[in-house]
């Protein structure tokens, strides 16, 4: 994957799936492009990540997508990689769209930076804790800019999400059909569910096309 100028690209994974580990991982593409994995560790409930044993949703999820965003995006300007894509994978990630595009949107480190958002089937049917669209409030956010009602659920975080992506992927063919006709109705490039290309490996290139066309 390569930028309009011909240099190699630095991608950046959001991988909401291993929130259990801390750790970044570089791997490095045959083109030369740079792709790190950025994981946080989020787990404080024992081996439980976002429920307790009887599959109660934590009331503190939100906050803990919130600390998610914030993490990954300090971490990333603290080592200065100036990232050309960010991919935010997982419900847990789609705090990041909103915070880069409106919080972060003057550091240098993020100007030229795209915003890529999977959506899979694991968007969460209970609501966060009462207030998640004010306690999302940071860095000169308004309220306006946080289009959520009082009981905001993971639909209405992922469609949020979508608004500030750059473009988006569709990683399931279980997609809710809500989400799907949200994110058809903003307009933003749309890459479809590809099952053969998932499991054949092909999707990679896929992926990495969809990336060139937002650069």
């Amino acid at each position: 994957m390569k930028t309009p100028s011909g240099d190699t690209a630095a991608t950046i994974l959001m991988d909401g799936s291993a929130v259990q580990d801390a750790k970044s991982d570089i791997q490095r593409g045959q083109d030369g492009s740079t792709e790190s994995i950025v994981r946080l560790t989020l787990n404080d409930k024992g081996k439980q990540t976002f429920a307790d044993a009887s599959g109660k949703f934590f009331e503190d999820n939100g906050e803990r997508a919130i600390f998610f965003a914030r993490g990954v995006l300090e971490t990333v300007k603290k080592l200065r990689w100036a990232p050309d894509i960010i991919h935010c994978h997982g419900w847990i990630s789609q705090v990041l769209p909103l915070y880069l595009k409106k919080a972060y949107k003057g550091d240098p480190v993020f100007s030229g930076a795209k915003v890529v958002l999977s959506l899979y089937d694991d968007t969460p049917d209970e609501p966060f804790a009462d207030g998640f669209g004010q306690t999302i409030l940071f860095g000169g956010i308004k309220p306006k800019d946080v289009p959520l009602p009082e009981k905001a659920g993971g639909m209405e975080l992922a469609e949020l999400a979508a608004q500030y992506s750059d473009g988006i992927i569709l990683g399931s063919e279980a997609v809710a059909p809500r989400l799907i006709e949200t994110c058809k109705a903003l307009g933003k490039p749309l890459l479809p569910f590809d099952g053969a290309a998932l499991a054949d490996g092909t999707y990679m290139d896929q992926y990495n096309a969809f990336y060139d066309s937002l650069l």
